[in-house]
């Protein structure tokens, strides 16, 4: 006999639905074998799969479609593979769906996505594994609100009729994004560009396709402003140069000619002169110093030459670092076979939003008289 008011109970608590129906379902059978009914039997638990997974489930006969709190959403996936006259079996699970928001201004992230998850509840679960969860990447894509006729369902477990257990399972969804919230992402090295949250490798290396052409042009360009400048002065000594070359040959074939008429005057005046004159010193002096002056002006030519011919070779050996240059810089960024680095994003717990906790109905095929496989 206990004195006091307060005592400690070591009975269960409160039974819920499914587990009263699960106690009364074999009292339920036994009368309605006495009553002689043939009554179909309810699907039994399946074993786990998700949608499209290759594992086959077991049931019986489905049923008709099982009464579900008002407030939990239900969602039909399509079947994969769809079959014309072929009644899918659809089996329960547990759907949870949340939006994550995601700010790094150090890489320059910001945005959101959606995570989307199911995982199967047998008929007879007393409480959900979360370990045969499945993360689906693309999401609900293709779902609906209706199942495709004709059909027939599994049976609910008793879990699944209470409206508590999704707002608490929607809850444990969250924490458990934020507690295993630290994302890798994928880092373009050579473009400093990160991918998004959820984004396959091969989609961001598409992206990064039109980022590198955009960098290349970018860096080409600057490339040319680069070395703009020192080509245009080499070009203008290049033109002064042979400027100055062309003036050289000018004064050189003035200088010939000049020294010509002098020689060739000397020469008449003496066939010419009668004999009785003589070529003077003067003449003498003059037509060699034509001569040397002729010869002066050649070594100017070809002084002028050579010099044209070391601007010229400046300017085609820095046109060939140039386009080194440029090819370097557009062999440098290939995102296609471009290693690439992963970085950790963790988002904080106020950026997780539950958008829906509800059942998602997973289309079956029925493979043989007790086993199904997934549509």
């Amino acid at each position: 006999v206990f004195h006091v008011r307060w005592v400690m109970s070591y009975l269960r608590g409160p039974l819920t639905r499914g587990q009263i129906r699960q106690l009364m379902r074999p009292k339920l059978e036994a009368a309605e074998g006495g009553a002689g009914s043939a009554s179909a039997p309810a699907v039994p638990e399946a074993t786990p799969a998700a949608p499209g997974a290759g594992a086959p489930a077991t049931a019986a006969d489905g049923g008709g479609r099982p009464p579900v709190p008002g407030s939990v959403r239900q969602v039909f996936l399509p079947a994969a593979r769809p079959r014309q006259g072929v009644a899918l079996v659809y089996l329960p699970a547990v759907l949870r769906v949340a939006d994550v928001y995601i700010s790094e201004p150090k890489f320059g992230l910001e945005g959101s996505y959606r995570a989307v998850e199911v995982t199967r509840i047998g008929a007879n679960s007393q409480e959900v594994d979360w370990d045969l969860s499945v993360r689906l990447h693309r999401g609900l894509g293709g779902a609906g609100d209706r199942p495709q006729e004709p059909c027939a369902f599994a049976e609910l477990p008793g879990v699944a009729l209470e409206a508590d257990n999704f707002e608490r399972w929607g809850d444990a969804f969250v924490d458990r994004l934020y507690r295993e919230g630290a994302f890798e992402l994928l880092k373009s090295p050579s473009l400093g560009k990160v991918s998004r949250p959820g984004e396959a490798e091969r989609d961001f290396r598409a992206r990064l396709a039109g980022a590198a052409r955009e960098e290349r042009d970018r860096r080409v360009e600057a490339l040319r402003e680069k070395y703009g400048k020192r080509l245009e002065r080499l070009y203008a000594q290049l033109e002064r140069a042979e400027g100055h070359l062309e003036e050289q040959r000018a004064q050189a074939s003035a200088a010939k000619m000049k020294g010509a008429i002098n020689i060739g005057s000397s020469i008449l005046g003496v066939l010419f002169g009668g004999g009785r004159r003589k070529i003077t010193s003067t003449k003498v002096s003059r037509g060699s110093a034509s001569a040397s002056r002729a010869m002066k002006e050649a070594r100017d030519v070809r002084v002028a030459e050579d010099k044209l011919e070391g601007v010229r070779a400046k300017v085609a050996e820095m046109e060939v670092e140039l386009r080194g240059e440029i090819d370097a810089a557009r062999a440098s960024i290939d995102p296609a076979t471009e290693p690439l680095a992963t970085v950790r994003v963790k988002t904080l717990k106020r950026n997780i939003t539950l958008e829906t906790c509800g059942i998602a109905w997973l289309p079956h095929y029925r493979k043989g008289e007790l086993e199904l496989s997934p549509a």
